[in-house]
């Protein structure tokens, strides 16, 4: 295999550092459905607090039965005692994306999130992956928008 020889060429989709894999699986993850979901925020929203565990919940499981084959396994209800269900795989999203650097994440859980990302980076980084994802992409688009106008 040739050695790639520029800084784009070797930085692209899966190979930027932001969207590391330990493979060249094709299979989308939660890591990367996190990414992709903070990058669709700052896409629309830019730097900006990233909306609340809850709301994100709601919006996202109210909507879930419409969600893509690549990432239909991804998110799955966790009945509460108190409240509306949650997301079981919140943690998974929020924290692979507080380890790519693109949210800040305040202590304790209930405290803002507060997205790093700037617009542009963010709709480039989903234009890199609108390829290879495009109805997931289009899925998240439809769910931020109308958390966005929350």
């Amino acid at each position: 295999m040739a050695a790639k020889s520029t800084l784009a060429e070797l930085y692209t989709g899966d190979r930027h550092p932001l969207f590391a894999r330990r493979d060249d699986a094709q299979q989308l993850d939660t890591e990367t459905f996190g990414k992709l979901m903070v990058f669709a925020w700052a896409a629309r929203n830019g730097r900006s607090d990233f909306p609340d565990r809850d709301a994100l919940a709601k919006e996202f499981l109210e909507n879930r039965k419409s969600l893509p084959e690549p990432a239909s396994n991804l998110m799955n209800p966790e009945p509460r005692a108190i409240g509306q269900a949650a997301i079981a795989e919140y943690s998974q999203y929020m924290t692979a994306a507080q380890d790519a650097g693109l949210v800040k994440r305040y202590n304790p859980a209930f405290v803002r999130c507060h997205v790093e990302v700037g617009l542009l980076e963010a709709r480039d980084r989903l234009d890199e992956f609108r390829g290879k994802y495009p109805d997931v992409i289009s899925w998240l688009d439809e769910r931020v928008k109308k958390l966005s106008k929350a």
